[in-house]
């Protein structure tokens, strides 16, 4: 993959992609190192490997994207992925984050993370780049920017402004950051909401993080929430990306009713 450098550059000048999308095609760049040069080859071996067919079309999406720029024959096949539950907090285990009183910097830290996420929705990125300047405390809404540098404004709860007001009160720069005042990592933030789970006894997620997103998006169509308001907030580009929570929402609202009906 000897162009793949001036890929990056075009992507990086050109197409003004993040600093996170272009980790992303350097993690494409050293699977297929590791596993290529055939597609087949390339699949098979990941799957022996242990990963999920949704991690492969993952990065087939990054290499396929370098190969149609370069010109080559390669084209590497998706596959069909696995219909996974969408695993959402319930209503005792967001009481249990709420009334949680953590001890230490950290685990306040974490714990505002947790509250944030779930009273907005915001991609874990999205809730990392948050810096003072982007809460808009009178008009209760975040400016954030999310995928393809697109910027939106989320709004928040009254209940959460509380927490903000008082947790930003000294702080300047990032929301979330670390002793020498950069961007919290995805690794720090992981662990610290880990072990908030673990002192207030709730079950981890698969996705953890991301599971505080499900859980908003979930219950603002129980609330009675507009998907396409929805689509808004959580800043989806296809309204498809937003139904499945349409399709989750229903789902169990049925299995609930078909419960009261076997009492």
């Amino acid at each position: 993959m000897t162009r793949f450098d001036d890929f990056l550059k075009e992507r990086k000048f050109l197409k003004n992609v993040s600093p996170r999308t272009l980790d992303y095609y350097e993690d494409c760049r050293r699977a297929w190192e590791r596993y290529g040069p055939d597609p087949k080859e390339f699949v098979i071996k990941m799957r022996e490997g242990g990963a999920r067919a949704s991690t492969v079309n993952c990065v087939a999406r990054g290499l396929n994207a370098y190969f149609k720029w370069a010109g080559l024959p390669h084209k590497i096949p998706r596959l069909k992925e696995e219909e996974r539950v969408i695993e959402t907090w319930n209503e005792a285990d967001v009481k249990k984050f709420v009334s949680y009183k953590p001890r230490t910097k950290g685990l306040k830290r974490a714990q505002l993370c947790c509250l944030l996420l779930l009273d907005t929705g915001l991609r874990i990125d999205e809730a990392l780049s948050i810096k003072r300047e982007h809460i808009n405390f009178d008009n209760l809404f975040i400016r954030v920017t999310g995928k393809g540098r697109k910027e939106r404004d989320v709004p928040f709860s009254l209940e959460l402004r509380k927490l903000l007001w008082k947790y930003t009160a000294d702080k300047s720069g990032y929301l979330f950051s670390t002793r020498d005042g950069l961007k919290l990592g995805h690794r720090n933030i992981t662990r610290d909401v880990m072990r908030v789970c673990n002192e207030v006894e709730a079950t981890p997620k698969r996705r953890l993080l991301h599971s505080f997103r499900h859980t908003f998006a979930t219950n603002f169509l129980r609330m009675g929430g507009n998907v396409f308001m929805l689509q808004r907030i959580l800043g989806h580009r296809s309204i498809a990306v937003t139904q499945k929570y349409v399709h989750f929402v229903s789902e169990d609202l049925v299995q609930n009713h078909r419960s009261m009906l076997t009492v």
